[in-house]
């Protein structure tokens, strides 16, 4: 169920082990034996809808693709023509067979797991022949791709869209299998625009999936979010519940693997609502293993006992499936939570338990996560002697079964020996950790084992060893951090991106059950009108008048009916169409919205980082000058001067540490606007919040002109209580109102040149139990004829392309039907405006 970069999909190949011409020849044998049962076999029945179902299986694992595929195709449309109900379910499980052992063939299988019947069920346990089937472990590649390329041209010719798609897609899986990277990623954009002309979701999401992985890797982040926001949508407007549980997997899985795992939690619990409630699409092999991936993503959040909570959920439910083999996997899970919680007692317990797993193959990789258990239970109880021995044992299977597990042993070998002052041994195992890191690109032990070594070499005096560890750890952490903050961002439009998508879906719905009810009423209106013509047509028919009245009556109404059904069609069209617009503004004022804030945050960083640079060169330079003194000998040397020299550099380090506290600070504080809003108000620092948007905006313009420099005012009331306040949503707003302000004034320069001074001021007030903010420029000011306009939603007087509309509109709604508060505008056209914001003291929050 995991997925994996586009570049690495295998789409027809699984593990085997028959020979390969020899296996290619029997299954050719196979496909020929059924084929001339099919010959003589004259009717066309469910038997000859079975017979081509097996024949399709013997010849996709004899790699005769095209008459495997037309086979296909005929035993599902000779299924319709003979109403045979369970046709459906193994044209399903013939193409799970042809891709095999990726996520489509679980697609394809799972379909026809719900899709079946136990009569349906009981016949496939019969006829299923090729359930029994092993793919050859290195194929003929080449061979499959002129395969299906001839089988191609049959299915184009045919108009059969569902069936081209998955060819192409199939030969594209065959390009990456022969390192055919690029026309690979082309044929997949074709499968999956084919996939889209079908509205085949799963495939759509796949596919795209795919794509996310492949752009993150190439560090194209943006478009990367683009694709993902629109998964999300998808995943949102999905009705089947079967369909929306299997989704909600792999997208739980990508959150997963992109280290966002409150969002991959989410996604699996939609799942499992789905699988626990409707008894049918219950599908407890599918329970088991989505409540072992909840239970990892909160282990890596360091919650161990939500992690043992679900594995526990995994247990149980294993228990009812009497499963006597995954339920082994599940007891050496809970061993570690049990740990990580300090119940030894327990994990004890079921270390115990798992070497009763009845798979002898796992026998040394039991034993080495066993040895590795006993060993940490020693080290949390600080018995680091005791520890060492399981360790050293655990090491040395792992390194036999399985290299990639060494790493942790690697670390905690070191921590031990460390604590029992064994500074050589800790060094050598600390080196081993930090290698093994960068072999299997683990952040988290690069990390852990360069602060170690870097710590260890201290204590030995190695200075300039220390310093160089501790130097890749805080490179290490930086990047870290700064991926942090980029999902912290990431999460934040995705959960905005999420509750805009319900609130709009819910108003469409609204809007389509109002026009229903509308249409309702127009009906029983043309009934009643009806009626009464049909009344009036018996009495003119009673008493022998006036035909032609009759005529007249119904001509208009006909008239009516047509003009109704007119007037509904142009009306959903216009709705379809405003969906569809509004959505793209939304999203684009987001995306703006963001960049934005990125640039700024990175000015703002950039200049503690420059002057830490700076006085940690400066401070190089002086403690050579201080070598070269104390080289002298006792007469020459200037002791005075060394003093001097000295007391400079204690102030460069102070400065160094005041820079680096301010650094902290921003990414802090960034991190903290950064936050998924919990709805609850919160003591806020107006005066510090304007002042840090109204850098980040002015950085913000900066980063894309260069040339363009404003003087920043800011007037800020010393004595301003705290505002409760949802600090992001008002962040949100002073972010708009700094961006517009600096816009207007840009403009301006533009237009008057070098000898207009852009101006731009912040001032803070407490007035009338009220905050108030006034946002001023020196910019273009606005029109009065647009000004009564400026606040309504789409309205913008930038330029195509600039705005959406939205900035002003989504303020007003923050401040004033969110926080109870008020927005003034003063303005003149040609000399600048002035924004007032009026947030009161003490307010509630409405929902």
């Amino acid at each position: 169920m995991k997925k994996y970069p586009l570049i690495l999909l295998v789409i027809v190949i699984s593990a085997g082990s028959l020979h390969g011409q020899e296996s290619i020849n029997r299954y050719n044998f196979q496909a020929d034996s059924v084929q001339r049962l099919l010959v003589k076999h004259r009717g066309n029945d469910e038997q000859k809808i079975i017979w081509l179902n097996e024949f399709a299986r013997f010849s996709f694992h004899a790699l005769e693709f095209k008459q495997g595929l037309i086979a296909t195709k005929q035993a599902r449309e000779l299924s319709k023509k003979a109403h045979y109900k369970n046709g459906e379910v193994q044209y399903l499980r013939t193409m799970s067979d042809l891709y095999r052992n990726d996520i489509f063939s679980f697609y394809y299988q799972k379909q026809a797991d719900w899709l079946s019947t136990e009569e349906e069920k009981k016949e496939s346990a019969g006829i299923l022949n090729s359930k029994k089937l092993i793919w050859l472990k290195n194929l003929n590649h080449e061979k499959i791709l002129a395969q299906l390329k001839t089988a191609l041209p049959y299915f184009e010719k045919e108009n059969d869209k569902e069936m081209q798609a998955n060819i192409v897609f199939l030969i594209a899986g065959s390009y990456f299998e022969q390192g055919k990277v690029e026309e690979g990623k082309k044929t997949a954009a074709k499968a999956l625009s084919l996939f889209k002309e079908q509205n085949q979701t799963f495939f759509i999401f796949q596919i795209s999936s795919y794509m996310i992985s492949d752009l993150i890797n190439e560090g194209k982040r943006e478009e990367a979010q683009k694709i993902e926001i629109e998964l999300v949508k998808m995943i949102s407007t999905i009705k089947d519940k079967k369909l929306m549980a299997l989704l909600s997997i792999p997208m739980g899985d990508y959150y997963a693997a992109t280290g966002r795992f409150s969002l991959a939690i989410e996604y699996y619990l939609k799942s499992t609502s789905v699988l626990e409630e409707d008894l049918n699409i219950n599908d407890k092999d599918m329970l088991v293993q989505v409540y072992r991936e909840i239970a990892f993503s909160y282990g890596s959040m360091n919650n161990q006992s939500k992690t043992l909570e679900y594995f526990i959920k995994s247990e149980n439910l294993l228990k009812k499936m009497n499963d006597t083999v995954q339920i082994y996997d599940v007891y050496g899970n809970m061993v570690f939570a049990l740990i990580g919680l300090k119940r030894y007692d327990e994990a004890k317990k079921f270390l115990a338990l798992t070497l009763q797993d009845p798979r002898k193959d796992r026998a040394p990789l039991l034993l080495a996560r066993n040895y590795d258990a006993k060993g940490q239970i020693e080290m949390m109880q600080s018995n680091y002697a005791a520890a060492i021995p399981f360790f050293i044992k655990s090491l040395g299977l792992f390194l036999k079964h399985s290299k990639n597990n060494s790493q942790f042993i690697y670390c905690h070998l070191t921590e031990c020996y460390e604590k029992l002052n064994n500074l050589p041994k800790a060094i050598e195992y600390g080196l081993l950790a930090y290698s093994a890191s960068k072999t299997y690109n683990s952040i988290g032990i690069s990390l852990n084992s360069s602060l170690m070594l870097s710590r260890i070499y201290e204590q030995m005096g190695q200075k300039e060893e220390a310093f160089k560890y501790l130097k890749i750890y805080q490179q290490l952490k930086d990047g870290s951090d700064d991926l942090d903050a980029i999902n912290h961002l990431a999460n934040f439009e995705t959960q905005s991106i999420i509750e805009k998508s319900n609130k709009q879906i819910e108003k469409l719905e609204k809007r389509r059950l109002e026009k229903e009810a509308e249409n309702k009423n127009q009906r029983l209106w043309i009934f009643s009108i009806t009626g009464a013509l049909i009344s009036a047509l018996v009495v003119m028919l009673l008493l022998y008048r006036n035909n032609q009245h009759k005529q007249k009556a119904n001509a208009l109404l006909l008239k009516q009916k047509n003009e109704i059904n007119k007037q509904r069609k142009i009306a959903e069209k216009a709705l379809n169409e405003l969906k569809t617009t509004q959505n793209q503004l939304i999203q684009s004022e987001k995306m703006a919205s963001l960049g934005e804030l990125t640039a700024g945050i990175a000015h703002e960083i950039q200049n503690p980082l420059n002057f830490v640079n700076n006085f940690s060169e400066v401070s190089n330079e002086l403690i050579k000058e201080i070598q070269e003194e104390r080289s002298k000998r006792n007469e020459e040397r200037d002791e005075e001067l060394v003093g001097e020299i000295l007391e400079d550099i204690s102030k460069n380090l102070d400065k160094i540490n005041h820079h680096g506290k301010r650094a902290d600070s921003i990414v802090k504080g960034m991190l903290q606007h950064s936050r998924i809003s919990s709805r609850q108000k919160e003591p806020t620092d107006i005066n510090k919040l304007a002042d840090e948007y109204m850098r980040l905006a002015y950085y913000g313009l900066r980063a894309k002109d260069k040339s363009f420099n404003a003087e920043l005012i800011t007037d800020f009331d010393e004595n301003l209580p705290k505002a409760n306040v949802l600090t992001q949503e008002i962040g949100r707003v002073l972010l708009n109102l700094f961006t517009n302000a600096f816009y207007a004034t840009h403009q301006m320069q533009k237009k008057l040149g070098e000898t207009y001074k852009p101006m731009v001021s912040v001032k803070t007030l407490s007035k009338d139990k009220a905050i108030e903010i006034a946002v001023k420029d020196n910019g273009i000011g606005i029109p009065t004829a647009i000004k009564d306009k400026i606040m309504q939603p789409f309205f913008t007087t930038k330029p195509s392309g600039e705005g959406t509309g939205l900035g002003l509109s989504l303020s007003y709604d923050i401040v004033v039907k969110g926080h109870g508060g008020d927005i003034k505008i003063e303005t003149k056209e040609g000399e600048g405006s002035t924004f007032f914001i009026s947030i009161p003291l003490n307010q509630s929050i409405k929902p």
